[in-house]
């Protein structure tokens, strides 16, 4: 039975195998649980002699169940045999102390709402109110508030029966693997994925989302295809899934990795990078900027010293995640990257040096930095830059851009180079943007 589903996994509930008696009940014999006696006519049945001879029950255990007018369910199944115990529970002559769940069915629109979590028992906030009184007569239902929303059942012995009966496992939801899977061939026999495709990932898009004493990391983008980049790197390199993928977060879609299992993984990064915060807080004043320069800065230089390989797709994913397409008024084919971290800048466009691809800084009034990124604006750079591999495949144009939005940024990357060498040999005349844009969508069969 699905229970909880969120952006990466899918929680189920099932009643375990073999936890039923051949009646249909629930097989208490495991579990220590008293009997009630309610019908003192059951106690003629309780014959000292008998017991002691016939299953070896002790005189002073027979005599202290009498006077406490309480059973253990394991004796009681024995004396009265399977189907005449059920007889005797279900005409309430025999009541289970503390009172629990008989069968399944009981347990109806009650067990996907709740979880053991010892000592007690969690139930969801989302809990129909019916099921919910329905629910307390197995315990004291209390508000877990302020901690968590929801309820808390204060009922050890029914935590342990949902122990016993029952089992919670999660799985990762089919649609993520789909798409782990689909980019994991671009990735296979990639080096150091922490080094060169997840750290300059986050630095380009994300930030830190550490809370309290747990480490954190967020990564924001509309385009659900950086993403898979990021969720497929971590797969591979640390062997687990984030806390919450592309779910929406005002404007934008966010992925996150801050839970216990990402710890070791997040303490890593934070070791190679040092910082993920690349900007000061919002609103950015004299003050703000100052403060964050006083923080320990983000920093590439294991990508610096990183083998060849490495640096390649590290340019490739920041380029991907922060790079915009454009032609400038001689059609010539630029890539502009957002960067406005000083430092930051610099080790970019030191990796790009050392890949023989050269860059132009770019000064922004607008940015905290007065620094806007970098740009590869010649015609033989750009071509460098494909050689190495261009884009990350699949990653598109986002909605800023109203004439190419949707469009593979490799793809629109490749036709403007296309359609320069066109212009060049005299094979495309193109006078205007306007001319352009019909060209591209020529190129790209979208006219």
């Amino acid at each position: 039975m699905k229970i909880n589903k969120s952006s990466v996994w899918e929680e189920r509930v099932e009643l375990r195998k073999g936890k039923l008696n051949s009646l249909g009940y629930f097989d208490f014999k495991k579990m220590k649980i008293l009997l009630k006696i309610v019908d003192k006519k059951i106690l003629e049945e309780i014959r000292p002699d008998i017991l002691q001879t016939h299953l070896d029950i002790k005189y002073h255990r027979i005599y202290a169940w009498k006077n406490r007018q309480r059973i253990p369910f394991s004796f009681a199944e024995k004396i009265f045999g399977q189907k005449k115990l059920f007889e005797l529970i279900d005409s309430n002559k025999l009541k289970l102390y503390p009172e629990l769940p008989l069968i399944p069915e009981e347990l109806e629109n009650i067990i996907e709402y709740i979880k053991p979590s010892d000592p007690d028992v969690y139930v969801n906030s989302k809990i129909p109110k019916k099921s919910l009184e329905k629910l307390s007569k197995y315990g004291t239902i209390k508000s877990y508030k302020p901690i968590q929303k929801g309820y808390r059942l204060l009922s050890r012995k029914f935590n342990t029966f949902l122990k016993e009966f029952y089992e919670w496992y999660k799985t990762p939801k089919i649609d993520l693997i789909k798409e782990i899977n689909s980019v994991k061939s671009y990735i296979k026999n990639s080096p150091n994925l922490d080094i060169s495709l997840i750290g300059p990932l986050i630095l380009s898009d994300g930030s830190n989302a550490n809370r309290r004493n747990r480490l954190g990391i967020s990564f924001f983008g509309n385009g659900i295809e950086l993403h898979v980049f990021l969720a497929a790197a971590f797969y591979k390199e640390f062997n687990v899934f984030p806390t919450s993928f592309f779910v929406p977060a005002n404007t934008t879609n966010v992925t996150y990795y801050n839970n216990l299992e990402h710890q070791k993984s997040l303490k890593k990064l934070f070791n190679i990078f040092r910082n993920f915060k690349t900007s000061p807080r919002k609103p950015v004043t004299k003050k703000s900027i100052k403060k964050y320069l006083m923080e320990e800065e983000p920093t590439l230089k294991n990508v610096l010293i990183a083998d060849k390989r490495t640096k390649e797709l590290a340019i490739r994913a920041i380029c991907s995640a922060e790079g915009t397409v454009y032609v400038d008024s001689r059609f010539n084919p630029r890539i502009s990257v957002g960067c406005a971290h000083p430092s930051l800048n610099n080790e970019i466009r030191k990796i790009l040096s050392q890949l023989k691809i050269s860059s132009r800084k770019i000064k922004d009034a607008r940015t905290w930095s007065g620094i806007g990124g970098f740009e590869i604006s010649r015609k033989k750079e750009v071509e460098k830059f494909i050689e190495i591999g261009g884009f990350l495949p699949k990653v598109k144009v986002t909605s800023r851009s109203k004439l190419y939005n949707g469009i593979e940024k490799q793809k629109l990357l490749l036709t403007f180079l296309e359609i320069k060498k066109g212009i060049g040999n005299g094979k495309i005349k193109i006078d205007n943007r306007k001319d352009l844009h019909k060209e591209v969508l020529i190129k790209l069969g979208s006219f």
